[in-house]
């Protein structure tokens, strides 16, 4: 699997060629603009088949379908900032996450494309969901394409600014808010794969056998002498040379009981798939995975034997992964969109919602500056207290 920063290093000679390449082909008659870390692919190609999926016959399907997202959309447009202020208040006072929970992903330890996947599905169903509501409102859609931005992958779609313009406002509120509620609907179809995860990976592999690292700490007692991949088998201490007590070790959850009752300092005998290393603890530090006994720095996960042998012993690690990231792109961008943030269908929910009113256009602007402010304001600190 690719790092992240090995992604990097292969992203920035991949633009380097393209931006090369560019200066000498003529892309533009592939309906390609390249420019520096931005490419734009637009096409006509497939309005006529989601035509099909949006026509006639399946109009009053999605408008009801709309409806629904619409009131959801404008519940949680209410609801969400008061939530986010809550969790803020529950951070400064001691219990950080309380509502939003933990982040549960390790960006270094991730894969680059564990994370461009869930973000490009994610921007895919949102766009595809706003292209189909659209077209069921007989609104008309000017481009369909592909976006790169850096290393993001993400289809979009153009309206024609003037036929929307040209629909009643409930429309205009369907076609906004379609594309927030697909992407809950997707991250809640995600979540049973969650819960039922060893289900699913009990199909291609054995029951746990040990357990895997996934994870190194740099200059950690483990770092110099284990790799990632290593099996952990068993765990052995000693006194004076003599073993005193040997556990076997079957999952993860068993190697971290067992290092929780190893004082810091003692020395013990990790037991490998190859071969045995004899180590000595330190005190953990408070983000650890073992928050008692020993830390030797390493981050573990049940170890399976596939029972095919083209899956890697990583693969339930990186599914497991994928799932989370695919929760929680999809939750993040349905509910960052719910926000009155600049460039986001908030803003412009909002401006349906303001034109319903008779306010002057200088209390207008106002209104919509405070709101964006307390948005900004509200998703910075959540950030700050949540996920840092």
């Amino acid at each position: 699997m690719v790092t992240i920063l090995d992604g990097l290093i292969y992203l920035a000679i991949f633009w380097l060629v393209l931006l090369y390449l560019s200066s000498r082909i003529n892309f533009q008659r592939f309906n390609l603009l390249i420019a520096p870390l931005i490419i734009v692919w637009r096409t006509e190609r497939f309005i006529g088949l989601i035509k099909k999926i949006s026509g006639s016959r399946f109009q009053k399907f999605w408008r009801k379908i709309g409806d629904g997202s619409s009131i959801i959309y404008i519940t949680l447009f209410a609801v969400l900032p008061i939530v986010l202020l809550i969790n803020i208040f529950k951070a400064l006072l001691g219990n950080p996450s309380a509502i939003l929970g933990e982040n549960p992903i390790n960006f270094i330890d991730s894969s680059v494309l564990i994370i461009i996947l869930p973000i490009f599905f994610a921007l895919f169903v949102h766009e595809f969901a706003k292209l189909i509501m659209a077209l069921a409102e007989d609104a008309e859609i000017e481009k369909v394409g592909l976006m790169v931005v850096v290393a993001i992958i993400a289809p979009f779609v153009q309206l024609a600014n003037k036929s929307v313009k040209k629909l009643k406002r409930r429309p205009r509120i369907r076609i906004l808010t379609i594309g927030m509620f697909a992407n809950l609907i997707l991250a809640m179809m995600f979540i049973p794969m969650l819960t039922n995860q060893d289900r699913i990976v009990s199909i291609f592999y054995d029951e746990p056998s040990g357990a895997m690292i996934i994870g190194l700490d740099t200059n950690s007692p483990a770092s110099f002498s284990l790799q990632r991949g290593d099996v952990i088998i068993g765990i052995q201490r000693t006194q004076l040379n003599t073993i005193i007590s040997s556990q076997e070790i079957n999952s993860s959850a068993q190697f971290v009981s067992a290092m929780r009752v190893i004082p810091p300092g003692e020395s013990f005998i990790l037991v490998l798939q190859t071969f045995k290393l004899t180590l000595k603890g330190d005190l953990p530090p408070p983000d650890a995975q073992i928050t008692l006994g020993s830390y030797i720095g390493i981050e573990v996960y049940d170890y399976r034997e596939s029972k095919y042998d083209f899956l890697s012993p990583l693969t339930p690690f990186y599914f497991e992964e994928f799932i989370i990231w695919s929760i929680s792109i999809n939750l993040i961008l349905g509910l960052f969109n719910v926000l009155p943030i600049p460039f986001s269908d908030g803003e412009k929910l909002l401006d349906e919602l303001i034109d319903g009113f008779q306010i002057k256009k200088a209390e207008r602007a106002n209104l919509k500056r405070l709101a964006f402010s307390i948005s900004i304001l509200l998703l910075a600190m959540n950030i700050r207290y949540t996920f840092l």
